[in-house]
Protein backbone atom coordinates (compact mmCIF):
# COMPACT_ATOMS: atom_id res chain seq x y z
CA UNK A 1 0.00 0.00 0.00
CA UNK A 2 2.91 2.31 0.73
CA UNK A 3 4.26 1.84 -2.80
CA UNK A 4 0.87 2.73 -4.32
CA UNK A 5 0.73 5.84 -2.15
CA UNK A 6 4.28 6.70 -3.26
CA UNK A 7 3.23 6.24 -6.91
CA UNK A 8 0.22 8.54 -6.51
CA UNK A 9 2.41 11.08 -4.70
CA UNK A 10 4.92 10.86 -7.53
CA UNK A 11 2.27 11.54 -10.18
CA UNK A 12 0.84 14.46 -8.21
CA UNK A 13 4.35 15.76 -7.56
CA UNK A 14 5.17 15.56 -11.26
CA UNK A 15 2.09 17.56 -12.25
CA UNK A 16 2.53 20.21 -9.58
CA UNK A 17 6.29 20.38 -10.14
CA UNK A 18 5.80 20.79 -13.89
CA UNK A 19 3.27 23.61 -13.47
CA UNK A 20 5.18 25.50 -10.77
CA UNK A 21 8.53 25.15 -12.52
CA UNK A 22 7.07 26.23 -15.86
CA UNK A 23 5.40 29.27 -14.28
CA UNK A 24 8.63 30.27 -12.51
CA UNK A 25 10.67 29.74 -15.67
CA UNK A 26 8.31 31.92 -17.71
CA UNK A 27 8.48 34.65 -15.09
CA UNK A 28 12.29 34.50 -14.74
CA UNK A 29 12.81 34.35 -18.52
CA UNK A 30 10.60 37.42 -18.92
CA UNK A 31 12.50 39.25 -16.18
CA UNK A 32 15.78 38.54 -18.00
CA UNK A 33 14.37 39.85 -21.29
CA UNK A 34 13.61 36.67 -23.19
CA UNK A 35 11.32 37.45 -26.12
CA UNK A 36 7.78 36.14 -26.14
CA UNK A 37 7.51 36.48 -29.91
CA UNK A 38 5.20 33.70 -31.16
CA UNK A 39 5.10 32.21 -27.65
CA UNK A 40 8.82 31.37 -27.45
CA UNK A 41 9.07 32.10 -23.72
CA UNK A 42 5.98 30.06 -22.90
CA UNK A 43 7.09 27.11 -25.00
CA UNK A 44 10.55 27.24 -23.43
CA UNK A 45 8.98 27.23 -19.96
CA UNK A 46 6.37 24.54 -20.69
CA UNK A 47 8.38 22.13 -22.82
CA UNK A 48 12.00 22.57 -21.71
CA UNK A 49 12.10 23.66 -18.07
CA UNK A 50 8.70 22.32 -16.94
CA UNK A 51 9.42 18.63 -17.60
CA UNK A 52 12.72 18.86 -15.75
CA UNK A 53 10.98 20.32 -12.71
CA UNK A 54 8.21 17.72 -12.96
CA UNK A 55 10.71 14.87 -13.03
CA UNK A 56 12.68 16.23 -10.08
CA UNK A 57 9.51 16.80 -8.02
CA UNK A 58 8.21 13.33 -8.88
CA UNK A 59 11.41 11.69 -7.65
CA UNK A 60 11.43 13.83 -4.49
CA UNK A 61 7.76 13.05 -3.74
CA UNK A 62 8.33 9.31 -4.14
CA UNK A 63 11.46 9.42 -1.99
CA UNK A 64 9.72 11.48 0.71
CA UNK A 65 6.74 9.12 0.99
CA UNK A 66 9.01 6.08 1.14
CA UNK A 67 11.27 7.78 3.69
CA UNK A 68 8.33 8.63 5.97
CA UNK A 69 6.73 5.19 5.55
CA UNK A 70 9.80 2.94 5.70
CA UNK A 71 12.24 5.09 7.64
CA UNK A 72 15.91 5.63 6.90
CA UNK A 73 17.62 3.17 4.61
CA UNK A 74 20.96 2.80 2.86
CA UNK A 75 21.50 4.57 -0.44
CA UNK A 76 21.20 1.35 -2.45
CA UNK A 77 17.95 0.33 -0.77
CA UNK A 78 16.48 3.80 -1.19
CA UNK A 79 17.41 3.93 -4.87
CA UNK A 80 15.94 0.47 -5.45
CA UNK A 81 12.65 1.44 -3.79
CA UNK A 82 12.40 4.73 -5.70
CA UNK A 83 13.29 2.93 -8.95
CA UNK A 84 10.60 0.33 -8.32
CA UNK A 85 7.96 3.01 -7.83
CA UNK A 86 9.14 4.95 -10.89
CA UNK A 87 9.00 1.76 -12.96
CA UNK A 88 5.44 1.23 -11.74
CA UNK A 89 4.50 4.77 -12.75
CA UNK A 90 6.08 4.23 -16.19
CA UNK A 91 4.16 0.94 -16.59
CA UNK A 92 0.85 2.59 -15.68
CA UNK A 93 1.53 5.45 -18.12
CA UNK A 94 2.49 3.03 -20.90
CA UNK A 95 -0.64 0.96 -20.29
CA UNK A 96 -2.80 4.09 -20.40
CA UNK A 97 -1.26 5.21 -23.68
CA UNK A 98 -1.61 1.70 -25.12
CA UNK A 99 -5.27 1.46 -24.15
CA UNK A 100 -5.93 4.88 -25.65
CA UNK A 101 -4.24 3.99 -28.92
CA UNK A 102 -6.02 0.63 -29.05
CA UNK A 103 -9.45 2.20 -28.59
CA UNK A 104 -9.08 4.99 -31.17
CA UNK A 105 -11.41 4.00 -33.96
CA UNK A 106 -10.57 6.59 -36.62
CA UNK A 107 -7.40 7.62 -38.38
CA UNK A 108 -6.32 11.08 -37.24
CA UNK A 109 -4.17 13.50 -39.24
CA UNK A 110 -3.89 11.10 -42.16
CA UNK A 111 -6.03 9.67 -44.89
CA UNK A 112 -7.54 6.29 -44.11
CA UNK A 113 -6.08 3.34 -46.01
CA UNK A 114 -7.92 1.95 -48.99
CA UNK A 115 -8.75 -1.72 -49.46
CA UNK A 116 -8.15 -2.59 -53.11
CA UNK A 117 -10.05 -5.63 -54.30
CA UNK A 118 -10.50 -7.80 -57.37
CA UNK A 119 -13.52 -10.07 -57.55
CA UNK A 120 -13.12 -12.96 -59.97
CA UNK A 121 -16.46 -14.10 -61.29
CA UNK A 122 -17.05 -17.77 -62.16
CA UNK A 123 -17.22 -18.49 -65.89
CA UNK A 124 -20.89 -19.51 -65.63
CA UNK A 125 -21.98 -16.20 -64.08
CA UNK A 126 -23.00 -13.39 -66.41
CA UNK A 127 -21.48 -9.92 -66.26
CA UNK A 128 -23.55 -7.55 -64.10
CA UNK A 129 -24.51 -4.07 -65.25
CA UNK A 130 -22.18 -1.42 -63.77
CA UNK A 131 -25.09 0.85 -62.77
CA UNK A 132 -26.77 -1.99 -60.86
CA UNK A 133 -23.60 -3.26 -59.19
CA UNK A 134 -23.24 -2.41 -55.50
CA UNK A 135 -20.28 -3.57 -53.43
CA UNK A 136 -20.10 -2.74 -49.71
CA UNK A 137 -17.64 -3.25 -46.88
CA UNK A 138 -19.48 -4.28 -43.70
CA UNK A 139 -17.73 -3.84 -40.36
CA UNK A 140 -18.92 -4.00 -36.79
CA UNK A 141 -18.89 -0.17 -36.75
CA UNK A 142 -20.08 1.01 -40.19
CA UNK A 143 -20.91 0.14 -43.79
CA UNK A 144 -18.77 1.64 -46.56
CA UNK A 145 -19.62 1.86 -50.26
CA UNK A 146 -16.97 0.72 -52.71
CA UNK A 147 -15.86 2.47 -55.88
CA UNK A 148 -14.98 0.78 -59.15
CA UNK A 149 -11.73 1.36 -61.03
CA UNK A 150 -11.59 2.47 -64.64
CA UNK A 151 -11.67 0.01 -66.35
CA UNK A 152 -13.80 -1.78 -63.80
CA UNK A 153 -14.10 -5.08 -65.71
CA UNK A 154 -11.39 -7.12 -67.41
CA UNK A 155 -10.99 -10.60 -68.87
CA UNK A 156 -8.70 -13.26 -67.39
CA UNK A 157 -9.06 -16.28 -69.56
CA UNK A 158 -12.72 -17.37 -69.45
CA UNK A 159 -13.38 -15.40 -66.21
CA UNK A 160 -14.35 -11.77 -65.68
CA UNK A 161 -12.64 -9.71 -62.93
CA UNK A 162 -14.24 -6.69 -61.23
CA UNK A 163 -11.67 -4.24 -59.78
CA UNK A 164 -12.30 -1.52 -57.23
CA UNK A 165 -11.55 -0.19 -53.79
CA UNK A 166 -13.17 0.92 -50.54
CA UNK A 167 -11.97 3.35 -47.88
CA UNK A 168 -11.23 1.82 -44.45
CA UNK A 169 -12.65 4.68 -42.37
CA UNK A 170 -12.64 2.89 -39.01
CA UNK A 171 -10.10 0.71 -37.22
CA UNK A 172 -11.63 -2.68 -36.65
CA UNK A 173 -10.75 -6.34 -36.93
CA UNK A 174 -14.17 -7.40 -38.26
CA UNK A 175 -14.62 -6.70 -41.97
CA UNK A 176 -16.70 -8.39 -44.69
CA UNK A 177 -16.72 -7.34 -48.33
CA UNK A 178 -20.02 -8.09 -50.02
Amino acid sequence: MLYILAGVAGIVGAVIGWLVTAALAAWIAGAFGMSDFEGARSMFAAFVVGPIGGLVCMILAVWLVLRVGKGRATLGTSLARVGLVLAGIAAVAAAAVGIRLYTVDTYTNELPPTLEFELRLPAAVGVPDQAGLRIELHTDRNVGDAFLHDPWLRDEGDHKVIAGGVSLDRKTSSRLLG
